[in-house]
């Protein structure tokens, strides 16, 4: 596109240049012969010099307008200005690729380290502030949980609703209250743990080790606790309703005025055990019944 417009610009310059040539030679010719009729064709020295001096300031005068008129009425090409090439950094959706971005080594990392950065990810926030807090996580002398969280901005009540804390050290963690549903804490270190009143509804906890965990009054309906080590947890008045407790350690879990109801992975056997221990099994939907056996 670009050759083919300079060659239109010089033909129609040449164009141009043609016509004004004839018709600044017609104008002079025209002012010879006037002089000549008025001079009785004898002019004088000093008319010839005067005409010959008239007659090249109106020619270089003629030719300076017409390029004037030409370069204003030329038009530029509708072309778009060249725009910069603009790299669109595509946000990373893995710890690795968020590492690889901030040129960070994956092995100077800890689990806990890993689990913050993966609650980060799945924020809404901006890369420039996912690579400073990124940078800052990581070069943080320590693996304390809580105080990563606090580095990262991160609220443990409000930030770890379906979080990827699989393996995590959250053991004697205040997590009281937290919204935890659908959180992955599989394998996570929770002994001596704080998840009264936490809602982990759908949460999956299998081979989480929670001996110790005070788990009163927090929802457990539809968790996953495959193979959970609860010895010695406090289940006081929490809810496990539709909760999957096949190969769960129970023993030594205080499970007084505990709601289970619809869980697999419980026979019959450790059912009234646990109805023993004082637990509430809901018999049907709606309906709730305290069963009680001779000791």
């Amino acid at each position: 596109m670009v050759p083919n417009r300079n060659r239109m610009s010089l033909y129609q310059d040449a164009k141009a240049s043609f016509k004004s040539l004839v018709g600044q030679s017609v104008i002079v010719f025209v002012g010879l012969i006037v002089m000549l009729l008025l001079t009785g064709r004898k002019p004088s020295g000093f008319i010839v010099g005067l005409s010959f001096v008239v007659g090249v300031g109106f020619v270089a005068w003629s030719e300076a307008r017409r390029l004037t008129e030409f370069e204003s009425a030329e038009e530029p090409e509708d072309l778009e200005p060249p725009q910069r090439q603009q790299t669109q950094t595509v946000k990373p959706s893995t710890v690795k690729e968020l590492l690889r971005l901030c040129q960070l080594d994956k092995s100077r990392i800890d689990v806990n380290q890993q689990s913050i950065l993966r609650v980060l990810l799945s924020k809404n926030i901006s890369d420039k502030e996912l690579q400073r807090l990124t940078l800052e996580v990581v070069q943080a002398d320590q693996a304390n949980f809580v105080k990563l969280a606090e580095i990262a901005g991160l609220s443990l009540a409000e930030d770890l609703k379906g979080a990827n804390l699989s393996c995590a050290n959250l053991s004697g963690v205040n997590l009281s209250g937290a919204y935890l549903i659908g959180a992955y804490l599989i394998g996570a270190d929770l002994i001596g743990a704080d998840l009264s009143c936490a809602i982990l509804s759908g949460a999956d906890l299998s081979r989480a080790i929670l001996s110790g965990a005070d788990l009163s009054c927090a929802i457990l309906s539809g968790a996953y606790l495959g193979g959970a080590n609860l010895s010695g947890a406090n289940l006081f008045d929490a809810y496990l309703f539709d909760a999957y407790l096949g190969g769960a350690d129970l023993s030594g879990v205080n499970v007084e005025n505990a709601q289970f109801g619809d869980n697999e992975g419980i026979d019959e056997i450790l059912k009234q055990d646990l109805i023993r221990r004082g637990a509430i099994f809901i018999d049907s939907p709606g309906y709730r019944s305290r069963v009680t056996t001779s000791r």
